[in-house]
């Protein structure tokens, strides 16, 4: 189905109430600054094969949550490589410090490289890497429904990759349609548990709200709809594997030579259809370098701090928001909001006590996925009564918006 990017204000709190003045707090230099230090620690994120990634976590970042969240598929031309390849360590670890999670992922490799010569067992091998990248972005979804360790924005989730993690990424993001799909990959999908993959982790979404596209590419430009996730690419001109335009792809295979494999699409003729559709995008051209300079090379520690800027500036300057609550010095709203009772059955009463000329404008209710699930718009009054209208038995985030535009935020549990 088509996406749309929808950011909610959703602040998944540990402990009590916190008053915003804005709808949107600001960002300041977080998410562009190197400030935190960094824990790492290693998880298996699909129980059905086994996978993990590597989790990377800012400390010391205080209230700064819930946490926006970065996906990183790293290199290898499907047949090689790891979570812990250079470009995958080095980009996690700088948008982890700048209060990002990050996470690197393993997913699934040919077993035989010289298979891939073959296209349709090519295709395979990316659409099991693309279920297990769909079963990554829900790992986090249903950590934030359940232990809630990581503290992420499940509403700010980007996935991106350098070279095959690139190719991953786009048809993840972008092959969202069974109608899209060519006749011959039908099968291959279905196989696979069908466009949301067999990856584990079912029951939550694979929604992502971002790319970036490190010189990947997609197989059909036709994938690509008039409403889709903003997207950022960096590729070099003079790639000789993945294509900046439309080609075969290349894997340079030892003693074999070059294999062709796959047409793809590169970043040149991608980002015209984006600006066509009015969709958020930057391409980033690397003139003059062959595949991923990033990666390899006397120059790779440079082009990957580059890569690194692009990518967070990016996110920054067009779809990242903070939602990270602030106003704490406002002691007199924290303790005027009254829920009563909480936990409630079937209703609960809600009401400003000595707080003067404050009234309560409008009230939202969103479940631990960050979805709205219930919207009171109140007449000017101090108080009001909420009813469960129907709603299951668990936490939710009630958010209160004063006539003034300050927010109240406090959890609530139906029981």
């Amino acid at each position: 189905m088509k996406k749309q990017l929808l950011f909610i204000i959703v602040s998944l709190l540990t402990g009590s109430l916190f008053v915003t003045q804005s709808v949107y707090g600001q960002c300041a230099d977080h998410y562009l600054n190197e400030t935190f230090d960094v824990a790492v620690e290693t998880v298996v994120y699909s129980d059905v094969y086994g996978l993990e990634m590597d989790v990377y976590q800012p400390s010391g970042d205080g209230l700064l949550t819930p946490r926006p969240v970065v996906i990183f598929a790293h290199g290898g031309g499907f047949t090689s490589g790891s979570k812990n390849t250079y470009s995958a360590e080095a980009f996690c670890n700088a948008f982890a410090k700048r209060g990002y999670v990050a996470a690197s992922i393993n997913y699934a490799l040919a077993e035989n490289a010289l298979l891939l010569s073959d296209s349709i067992y090519m295709i395979g091998v990316v659409m099991q890497a693309v279920s297990d990248g769909k079963a990554a972005i829900r790992y986090f979804r249903k950590d934030a429904a359940t232990d809630n360790k990581y503290e992420v924005d499940t509403n700010q989730i980007f996935f991106g990759g350098s070279s095959a993690g690139g190719i991953l990424a786009m048809h993840l993001a972008y092959l969202d349609d069974m109608a899209e799909v060519p006749e011959h990959m039908v099968s291959i999908i279905d196989e696979r548990g069908g466009l949301d993959g067999n990856s584990g982790n079912e029951g939550y979404s694979s929604a992502i709200h971002g790319v970036f596209n490190l010189a990947g590419g997609i197989n059909s430009l036709s994938f690509i709809d008039a409403d889709e996730v903003p997207l950022i690419s960096c590729h070099g001109d003079a790639d000789g594997t993945v294509p900046f335009d439309c080609n075969d792809a290349y894997w340079n295979a030892p003693l074999l030579g070059a294999i062709d494999l796959v047409d793809l699409c590169g970043s040149s003729v991608i980002h015209p259809i984006f600006e066509e559709n009015g969709i958020i995008n930057e391409l980033h051209v690397y003139e003059g370098e062959d595949h991923t300079p990033w990666s390899g090379g006397a120059n790779r520690e440079e082009m990957m701090s580059r890569v690194i800027d692009e990518v967070s500036n990016f996110l920054y300057k067009n779809v990242l928001s903070c939602n990270w609550a602030t106003g704490l010095e406002e002691n007199a709203l924290q303790q005027a909001l009254r829920i009563l009772p909480n936990p409630a059955t079937n209703y609960m009463d809600i009401s400003l006590t000595n707080t003067g000329e404050a009234k309560i404008k409008e009230i939202e209710l969103f479940n631990m996925q960050g979805q709205l699930v219930q919207k009171l718009v109140v007449s000017n009054k101090s108080q009001t009564r909420l009813d469960r209208d129907g709603l299951e038995t668990g936490m939710y985030l009630l958010s209160v918006l004063l006539e003034s535009g300050q927010r109240v935020q406090r959890k609530i549990m139906w029981q």
